[in-house]
């Protein structure tokens, strides 16, 4: 799936008594800048490599079939080049081979007719993409034209073809060289991808004495634009390369945002602000006004603004991924933020943690020790929810108000970051009026009377100005006629559903229907990953639905973004919210939404980390599961405390607002944030909130219910962190035996408020009482939970911690090594415990005088603590700081 495969034919033909010199050096050039990883990204067709030169007819024809079966069997997209001679009969175009003496089918490739079969045969393909470099070649677009589009639309396959020229000569393969060249060094003006369609034009440039000739077909129908997904080559040129959103999916956000986009007086604001150094703008305005479009002019490649990290908020998107891909961004240019990072992560973050966010940590930090002007754009604030949204917009304030950050200068968009923000430049758009529509309808390429109906219907929104414009040049044969009548667009997006097919009777648009409740679920922009996508709505489309999801996506196109399309991380999404806001609302569509949510919970399994960690317990929590949302949220927690706090703070809302205060999962997500905000520094604050939970939960389910029980043990264990450790101690007793009355003495709450009261007498200190206590606990969890239990190996770990801090002589080694190989085969390499486990391995072992050995197991360890944890964690540097205090020292092993 997601496979590119190439096949660059190079022939002469002997019986045209003409040979091209620029053969065979034009199709190596070809090939070679297609299989470029870094350009072309595709991988041979055949296995003899990417080129066939001066085939026979029989091998030409051997090599397109079996070219075409491998798509098939592949289900990958088919770049399909020939470079040579062309014949033609009447309105038949045939690929002359070496050894072709004419223009019949049993001596040449009849290609509309021998593709066209081949199609029925191999219908898997994901897409074909065709190149013809001959004379007469746009005959071949004629061709296609008859003779492909019946299997294309039975097969819903997407095809483009590319013609040297119409029906005229064509010289020296100016069309191969001019785009070997075009690939090799990019071209400024087009998009991040290149495609046929953008490439044209240049070509023509270049090749002043033809004409090339761009057919493109959806599945359904031949369009005027080309399919995100079938493009040619990554865009070499420096602009696109050099950007901080290169090769990601908001990049297709951006290009979409910009395409057309006539700027207003309020956006060159907006850039004179920038460009005047102000320290904070903010742009606010009605839906459909602009906001997103404005602050993408800022980040468009081919402006030189000088913007150095941008991100484009989803709902989907969490305050720890915006903060790390700011800090990607950030670290791609010559400012030196890697070296500011580690400065900061060593020196000043052990003192604040874990006082800090994410954003503090990745990127505001991090930029107080760089003093060159920095510029980050955020676009759709908007589109978090409140409490999300406000601790983003709080700790961005730091922007606008400490002097260590006076060099950084932000923009961005959303109607409550004015209140948060409130020393920034406010810059509030107005919807389009009539004079910008009309040059966006005239950009477009609409006559007068069709201007003035993207005027008049749109309602002053850019999104509907687009969809009528898509609207009137898809169903308008001919421009200078009248085209559709005002009424047909009364309803914008429901005009634009029709002609996509949602509102027929069918499987089509059963289909179209699953695809849009799954991506309305997903949330606003390219936050799915397609591999979820196809997962998601396969009992839709059947096995071996590739090409016909990506056929109806490019039917949505002007509703849904796709970025990084065609490639294996690509992703989906819906490009507006007001289309969005339309689905929900609209009975005729009968977008399910809620079917949606389904869909994407029950591909739980198929879902990548990162996509399930941000979004899954959404889907769960939207379908009724909500205590496997919960328990989801508990799953992936994040090494900040602070960014725990603030998930389990949406949780804890949500569970209020739709559940009530007395709910379970209510007070369950209540004691979360509780103990959240305990474990980012602030005890004293959460401890009144878990009394107040313990009081309602009593209430609720009764004093010896196992989650009060449970709650209990949170109030009386943090009582112990405030500083209070003998009432800690008293509270875990009491507990302790009410829990053996009511659970069992040997209930794991039980023993677990046994394992603490034993923690507690440590820290009093009385530690041959804890001693004794953590001794009496291992016997019994050995003996009820195994020894291989995570809590068993807890008390062994405590055991070992506490013999080594007391008594003489300290644990021997093997103890140690013992417990952390229980630890991996048990809980894993990566689990915390395994991890602090090996770091008091290797500390005692320094103890002990083993400083070798210790400093090869903190070298071992260091490396995996900063890709678990991160490079910025006080975890990850306390084993910096222990490598160099011991680094030099002697082995001195007690005598």
């Amino acid at each position: 799936m997601n496979g590119r495969l190439v096949l660059v034919v190079g022939s002469q033909c002997d019986a045209a008594n003409l040979e091209l010199s620029v053969l065979p050096r034009a199709a190596h050039e070809l090939a070679e800048v297609l299989v470029r990883p870094e350009l072309g990204g595709c991988t041979p067709a055949l296995p003899t490599g990417p080129t066939v030169i001066d085939p026979t007819a029989a091998e030409l024809d051997d090599a397109i079939v079996a070219s075409i079966r491998q798509a098939h069997d592949e289900q990958a997209t088919l770049f399909l080049v020939f470079i040579g001679h062309g014949g033609f009969e009447d309105d038949d175009f045939y690929l002359l081979a070496k050894d072709s003496s004419a223009a019949d089918s049993r001596q040449a490739v009849l290609v509309g007719q021998r593709v066209k079969e081949l199609l029925r045969r191999y219908s898997n393909l994901d897409g074909l993409v065709m190149l013809i470099d001959a004379c007469h070649s746009g005959l071949a677009a004629e061709a296609a034209g008859r003779e492909w589009l019946a299997p294309m639309r039975r097969s819903r396959r997407r095809f483009e073809l590319l013609t040297a020229t119409d029906e005229g000569p064509a010289f020296g393969a100016c069309l191969t060289r001019s785009l070997a060249r075009m690939i090799r060094t990019g071209v400024p003006a087009v998009g991040e991808r290149l495609h046929c369609a953008d490439l044209k034009t240049h070509v023509d440039d270049s090749c002043q004495y033809q004409v090339a000739v761009h057919l493109a077909y959806d599945g359904s129908r031949e369009v005027l634009r080309s399919d995100a997904g079938l493009w040619l080559a990554v865009n070499a040129a420096l602009a696109w390369r050099s950007s901080p959103l290169a090769d990601t999916s908001a990049m297709a956000q951006v290009e979409r945002l910009v395409e057309h986009y006539e700027p207003t007086r309020a956006c060159d604001v907006v850039h004179e602000l920038v460009r005047d150094g102000v320290r904070c703008v903010v742009v606010t305005g009605p839906a459909g006004s602009g906001k997103s479009a404005t602050v993408a002019t800022l980040v468009d490649p081919r402006r030189d603004v000088g913007v150095h990290a941008s991100v484009f908020l989803t709902g989907a998107t969490t305050a720890e991924q915006v903060a790390v891909e700011l800090a990607r961004q950030l670290g791609a240019h010559g400012l030196g933020f890697a070296e500011a990072s580690a400065r900061y992560w060593n020196e000043e973050l052990p003192d604040r943690w874990p006082h800090v966010d994410a954003l503090e940590v990745h990127v505001l930090g991090p930029l107080q020790h760089i003093t060159e002007r920095v510029r980050l754009v955020i676009d759709g604030t908007d589109t978090q929810d409140p409490i999300t949204r406000d601790a983003l917009l709080t700790s961005l304030a730091r922007v606008t108000t400490e002097p260590e950050l006076a060099h950084v200068q932000l923009v961005i968009t959303g109607d409550k970051a004015g209140d948060h923000l409130p020393s920034a430049h406010v810059v509030t758009l107005d919807r389009p009026d009539a004079p910008a529509l009309a040059r966006y309808a005239e950009l477009r390429g609409l006559p007068t009377h069709h201007v003035a109906n993207v005027v008049t219907l749109s309602g002053g929104s850019w999104l509907s100005a687009r969809l009528i414009t898509d609207g009137l040049l898809a169903t308008t044969t001919s421009l200078s006629a009248a085209g559709p009548t005002p009424s047909e667009f009364d309803d914008v997006y429901r005009a634009y559903l029709r002609r996509a097919g949602l509102l027929r009777r069918d499987e089509q648009a059963e289909q179209l229907r699953a695809v849009l409740a799954v991506l309305l679920a997903a949330g606003i922009g390219p936050v799915l990953p397609f591999t979820v996508l196809l997962a998601a709505v396969r009992d839709s489309f059947g096995h071996g639905a590739v090409g016909p999801l990506r056929d109806l996506l490019l039917r949505l196109d002007a509703v849904v973004v796709r970025g990084r399309a065609g490639t294996p991380d690509e992703h989906v999404g819906i490009a507006e919210r007001a289309f969005a806001d339309f689905l929900r609302q609209d009975r005729d569509t009968a977008v399910d939404e809620q079917a949606g949510h389904r869909a994407l919970a029950s591909v739980a399994a198929e879902m990548p980390s990162d996509y399930a960690i941000a979004a899954l317990h959404r889907h769960l929590w939207a379908v009724g599961q909500r205590a496997e949302a919960v328990e989801q949220v508990d799953a992936h927690e994040s090494a900040i405390p602070l960014e725990n706090r603030t998930r389990w703070s949406v949780i804890a809302a949500a569970a209020g607002d739709e559940l009530g205060a007395r709910d379970v999962l209510t007070l369950r997500a209540r004691a979360r944030v509780a103990t959240w905000t305990a474990k980012s520094g602030d005890p004293e604050t959460a401890l009144p909130v878990l009394r107040e939970v313990l009081e309602q939960a009593v209430a609720v389910l009764g004093p010896q219910h196992v989650d009060v029980l449970s709650l209990r043990n949170n109030v009386a264990f943090w009582t112990g962190y405030t500083g209070d450790w003998p009432a800690a101690g008293r509270m875990f007793a009491e507990l302790a035996d009410e829990c053996a009355a009511h659970l069992g003495p040997e209930h794991p709450e039980t023993l677990s408020a046994r394992h603490h009261m034993a923690l507690a007498a440590a820290n009093v200190p009385d530690v041959p009482e804890a001693l004794r206590g953590f001794r009496e606990v291992l016997g019994l969890r050995e003996r009820v939970i195994g020894p291989d239990h995570v809590d068993t190996l807890r008390s062994r770990h405590n055991i070992l911690y506490w013999e080594a801090e007391t008594e003489h002589p300290p644990p021997v080694a093997s103890r140690w090594s013992r417990l952390v190989d229980d630890l991996v085969h048990s809980v894993g390499p990566d689990h915390p415990e395994t991890l602090t486990a090996r770091y008091h391995q290797a500390l005692f072992s320094a103890k002990r005088g083993e400083v070798s050995a210790a400093l090869a197991e903190f070298h071992a360890l260091l490396p995996d603590c900063e890709r678990v944890l991160g490079p910025w964690h006080p975890d990850t540097h306390q084993i910096m700081v222990q490598l160099d205090f011991w680094s030099g020292r002697p082995d001195e092993r007690p005598r």
